[in-house]
Order: structure tokens, then sequence, then C-alpha cells
């Protein structure tokens, strides 16, 4: 979570897994829209509106995540959440 707020210039608590935290917006979104945990279907947009972060801006949010390893690139999906099988519902 630190080396994700550091690279977004966030203080940690916005990153943490609080209920409005980057990563927690990021998993419950995944979960409803990506149960694989391929998050690379939908827009990188789509993806910075489901954390809370500006559209615009949305390629920072996912070099950031993907920087992080809280993202994996993918050949076939694109994106997908890091050890999602691991760890997801």
């Amino acid at each position: 979570m630190k080396d994700l707020a550091v690279r977004l210039r966030i203080p940690r608590k916005y990153a943490i897994t609080c209920a409005n935290g980057i990563m927690e917006r990021l998993w419950h979104y995944t979960a409803k829209y990506a149960p694989q945990g391929d998050i690379g279907r939908v827009p990188d947009e789509h993806i910075a509106d489901a954390c809370g972060w500006p559209t615009e801006h949305h390629s920072e949010l996912v070099a950031a995540l993907v920087g992080a390893r809280w993202l994996d690139r993918d050949e076939k999906h694109r994106l997908i959440v890091h050890d999602w099988h691991d760890h997801a519902d």
C-alpha cells in the first residue's frame, strides 16, 4: 500500500483498504464486474472511476497499480488483479 501511495503522491490512508480506499474499491468493483480477476475487460477510465480517481488521470492510476504490483499486465486479458484467485471469495 505504501508503494502505491508514494507512486500516486497521496496519503497512505487513501490507498489502504478502508471503505473509500483505492484498493478496497478496486476489489469490490472487480468482484462485481470481473469476477475472474480480468479487470482489463473494462476501460482504464472505468477502473479509475471505480477507485474514486479522476478519470482524466486514469493512465496515472493504472501505471501506479501495475508498478506497485496490484495489477498485472496480461496478453489475453490486458490487466488482471494480482493473485486474485488466491484472495478472492
